[in-house]
């Protein structure tokens, strides 16, 4: 299903006159046809903006004809419409970096920044950043600005627009994976202490998010312990700086499966990982993300029908001190 993914790294291509649908990222080229080359975000993985859901690999060509024929009938509505959309001001090449929810799910967000690796020394000046809405992460303009990339830079998209010199560069991993280079850049950008002091226990917490769904029921008592222990509660409420300094100086890290587990990428190669996730709801992007730290261990446990869990605080405990 992700084998699109794996496209040459160095592939970047300019497009003029294009549409650029702000809601899905796609691509209308100036034909009226859309640009199926750059639309691996629909087309190979995630289901939510076709409603659907590729159950199997013998599914798959029969989902991924029907997303075919929906994006076609989406660019000829937008096509539509190409003569009272906004124009974007000539003279500038614009880099997206658009998601496909329109926002940006902090576990996803490196999957985007990653486009910008080989952009960003390639394209000619000037240039600006098309975004997608990043009102739901904590301090994007921190995360732009750990990349060298300056507020003045950015520019949400908040519409279909047409844009008249468009730069776009492919996926490069699957989906919460990390291209092992660009990994290296982000990580170098991100993390300004080079020899973490690896000292740091960190729980992770996500009850706040949607509560009542993929939260742990014992979390009360899983904090008093922990917090006795000297842990520090993580919520993703924390700054970029905050945020990188927590995990890059990490001897453990825990917690019920959320997109906190992103930023283990920043943890130091002996960090200890233990991630808990309920069976009815499996998920080991973030177990399989590329990544220094290898001392990684995925615990399946018993979920109700929210995929709401209880951690066994022994077995963190045993972790801890193993």
């Amino acid at each position: 299903m992700y084998s699109l993914f794996t496209r040459p790294d160095s592939e970047l291509t300019n497009y003029k006159n294009s549409t650029l649908d702000a809601a899905t990222g796609l691509i209308i080229l100036p034909n009226g046809s859309p640009c199926f080359e750059q639309a691996d975000e629909i087309l190979h993985w995630i289901p939510n903006p076709m409603k659907r859901t590729i159950r199997n690999e013998y599914a798959f060509e029969e989902e991924f004809d029907r997303r075919k024929k929906m994006l076609r009938l989406l660019a000829r509505s937008l096509n539509g419409c190409r003569g009272r959309m906004r124009t974007l001001e000539d003279g500038i090449n614009y880099i997206s970096i658009l998601n496909v929810f329109g926002w940006y799910p902090y576990g996803h967000l490196f999957d985007s920044l990653q486009k910008l690796y080989h952009a960003i020394s390639r394209v000619p000046e000037p240039w600006k950043i098309l975004h997608s809405d990043a009102r739901r992460i904590v301090d994007f303009e921190g995360h732009m600005c750990k990349l060298g990339i300056a507020r003045e830079r950015l520019l949400w998209l908040r519409e279909p627009a047409i844009v008249p010199s468009l730069w776009v560069s492919p996926w490069q991993a699957a989906p919460t994976d990390f291209n092992p280079k660009i990994y290296d850049w982000v990580y170098d950008s991100y993390v300004s202490e080079k020899k973490p002091s690896s000292d740091t226990l960190l729980y992770l917490s996500r009850n706040h998010v949607r509560p009542g769904s993929r939260s742990v029921l014992n979390e009360s008592d899983v904090l008093k312990v922990l917090l006795a222990k000297g842990f520090t509660l993580v919520t993703g409420d924390e700054t970029v700086e905050e945020t990188t300094r927590l995990f890059s100086n990490a001897k453990f890290v825990t917690g019920a499966h959320g997109s906190s587990f992103a930023n283990t990428i920043f943890c130091p190669e002996h960090c200890k990982i233990l991630e808990f996730c309920a069976y009815n709801r499996p998920d080991r992007s973030f177990y399989h993300k590329y990544k220094r730290c290898q001392d990684y261990t995925f615990r399946l446990v018993s979920g109700d029908s929210e995929a709401n869990i209880n951690i066994p605080v022994s077995e963190v405990l045993d972790t801890l001190l193993a």
